[in-house]
């Protein structure tokens, strides 16, 4: 059987029902589109010391509770709080209140560090406290200008890569400054060579 195709549907008629499939499936569509804005989403674990800060969650090995016992070798760096024994890995604690000149922190309950590994060495970096894993998107964040958070030198937010704004469940805008371990690192090693 063959069929004559400009006869079984006009023109308009294939407009009216492309236009319909659409509304049928707008939804879908739409989350689809969704899904692929999104596909640039990152997760962060988000942290305070002295402001909001967060690092990627794959930057970061573990988090662990202030140990009762540090080791404290003669000649350690003044920005190193000492070394700990993490599971027979010897980690230096970055001590970020001496390194950057901040006030010492009231609350020392709540402290807890963030273990990670730069060029073979683990590193920890002591924060007040860890607040929470979120996970956003490119489409979710606005990103602040330098001179926003880029304030006096020595400061920790020399090492900051960007600073964000996003908007929590609740409504209201959270800023956040991503902070760079290789920046860290790198001026720990710098302060400890001289």
């Amino acid at each position: 059987i063959l069929l004559n195709h400009n006869d079984i549907l006009s023109s308009s008629e294939i407009a009216s029902i492309t236009k319909g499939h659409s509304q049928l499936y707008k939804d879908h569509i739409e989350e689809t589109n969704k899904n692929k804005k999104d596909h640039n989403r990152k997760t962060y674990i988000t942290f305070f010391i002295e402001n909001n800060y967060a690092l990627e969650i794959n930057e970061v090995n573990e988090v662990i509770n202030f140990p009762k016992e540090i080791i404290c070798p003669p000649n350690l760096s003044k920005n190193f709080k000492g070394l700990i024994n993490l599971r027979g890995d010897l980690v230096a604690v970055i001590n970020p209140r001496i390194l950057y000149k901040m006030n010492e922190s009231s609350n020392l309950i709540d402290q807890q560090i963030l273990i990670f590994k730069t060029d073979n060495v683990k590193y920890g970096l002591i924060v007040d406290s860890v607040d929470s894993i979120i996970s956003f998107g490119d489409n979710d964040k606005v990103k602040l200008p330098e001179i926003m958070y880029q304030a006096k030198s020595n400061s920790l937010s020399e090492d900051v890569k960007e600073a964000i704004q996003i908007k929590e469940k609740d409504k209201t805008n959270k800023t956040l400054l991503i902070l760079n371990l290789a920046s860290v690192t790198a001026r720990v090693d710098l302060k400890k060579a001289s």
